[in-house]
């Protein structure tokens, strides 16, 4: 006789808590904001880049020809400190 109700351990996914699917939420909205930003700048990120080179040399290579989400989040880290 079998319990409809009873889940084998290996194929219990415990749910997400209400912090949990927030933080996604807020992580997914922060890359689509990092994904806007870098496609805004990407015809002239120099500002940005020569933010970047002062504190990581060799990061922004190229002219910032590749400006990146890694370069943008390097920029971020000192955004405060440009203001």
């Amino acid at each position: 006789m079998s319990n409809s109700t009873f889940i084998e351990e290996e194929d219990y996914v415990p749910r997400k808590t209400f912090a949990q699917q927030r933080e996604e939420r807020l992580e997914k909205k922060l890359d689509d904001a990092y994904d806007l930003i870098v496609n805004l700048v990407k015809d002239d990120p120099e500002e940005m880049c020569e933010t970047v080179r002062e504190h990581y040399p060799m990061w922004c290579k190229n002219n910032c020809d590749n400006f990146n989400k890694d370069c943008l989040s390097k920029f971020m880290e000192h955004y405060d400190d440009e203001k």
